[in-house]
């Protein structure tokens, strides 16, 4: 009975690495992580700004050409979140061996409302054709790409925040980054996710390691999914369509959420838990940022969590003339989802 803090501290930084690090699983921390901060190195938090005076609130600053934008805080025991925190959760297809540049598979918009206890995640299609601000029009999966290739200021994670940000108008605070090797070996190290699979799956070109193509199955029903099958639910498509699989990967968010919520994980199964992280994970969240948005997450119920996908209704499927398929936006439709889903603080409604 001793260890019940401890293991309810490290079931907590789990959270932490699967809402944060696997992508599909938002920011819906259940507990603090304090009593782990001075066991474990947590190599994946690797940029803060700490304000000279202590603030109420994050601080930011509209993003200028060529320039990453800065978030001020203030020291843990002096703040508290008063407005909504938005991540940009990043799916890279990152093969071993390689080095990148890497597009971005999946790109997730989520936000915590500590005012309202509210909680919303937009999914972005990844061939959305739209302003790289400073490199022209192209897919928004190109955005992270561009970063890293051409050493924009912060990479390849800090252009996406911006083009989402441009695009979409709502501030974008932090990232999170994770590779799929490391979402398969972390849900596999908290003992896989229970999915409802709506309609049995079948895919003949699904993509290997190797850049070959493997034939998939998922029948429907009540499913047990490893990290593999998880994150083939997540990424297949050639049955089916991009904005289908967003469907999906919202899904097994609410499915990881639901996991890790219940969680008593044994003590054998942290050290490789923890080992995970610094390879499979990269933010800008340090453990102060984590703190703060897991006293606010706490609060937020599942009824409260809103959701939306900008689909085929709001898009029109183009060829462009390098014969590039891609998405284009109905920008009314777009920002009026975008409104609903993350009202601007006082907005009417932001609570209901």
């Amino acid at each position: 009975m001793n260890q019940r803090p401890w293991m309810r501290a490290v079931s907590s930084f789990v959270t932490v690495i699967i809402v944060a690090g696997a992508l599909y699983s938002g920011f819906f921390f259940f507990s603090t992580v304090r009593a782990l901060v001075a066991q474990a190195p947590l190599p994946f938090a690797d940029r803060v700004v700490q304000a000279a005076d202590p603030v109420a609130t994050l601080e930011i600053s509209q993003p200028s050409e060529g320039e990453p934008q800065q978030v001020v805080v203030a020291p843990t025991s002096q703040r508290k979140l008063t407005e909504p925190v938005n991540v940009l959760l990043l799916g890279i297809d990152q093969r071993e061996g390689e080095s990148g540049p890497w597009r971005t598979d999946t790109m997730i918009l989520v936000s915590i409302d500590p005012v309202n206890n509210t909680a919303a995640m937009l999914s972005i299609p990844r061939d959305l054709w739209t302003t790289i601000p400073g490199y022209g029009e192209s897919r928004i999966n190109t955005a992270h790409y561009t970063g890293d290739l051409r050493d924009y200021p912060g990479g390849g994670p800090a252009l996406a925040k911006k083009t989402v940000w441009y695009a979409l108008g709502v501030p974008v605070h932090y990232y999170v980054r994770v590779n799929f090797s490391g979402f398969e070996k972390i849900v596999d190290a908290i003992g896989g996710l229970t999915v409802d699979v709506p309609d049995a799956i079948r895919d003949a070109k699904y993509p290997t390691a190797d850049y070959g193509i493997m034939e998939i199955y998922i029948p429907a029903g009540v499913q047990q999914m490893d990290g593999v099958t998880a994150l083939q639910y997540a990424r297949t498509r050639h049955s089916s369509s991009d904005f289908a699989r967003m469907d999906r990967q919202q899904q097994l968010l609410l499915a990881a959420r639901d996991k890790v919520m219940s969680l008593d994980i044994p003590i054998t199964r942290i050290p490789a838990i923890l080992d995970l992280v610094g390879s499979s994970v990269q933010t800008d969240l340090t453990l102060e940022d984590m703190f703060l948005l897991a006293e606010a997450a706490r609060n937020v119920d599942r009824s409260s969590i809103r959701s939306g996908v900008i689909d085929g209704s709001m898009t029109t499927t183009v060829i462009t003339p390098q014969g590039w398929m891609v998405e284009v936006a109905d920008w009314d439709k777009v920002r009026a989802l975008v409104n609903e889903l993350f009202p601007t603080p006082g907005q009417a409604g932001a609570g209901e």
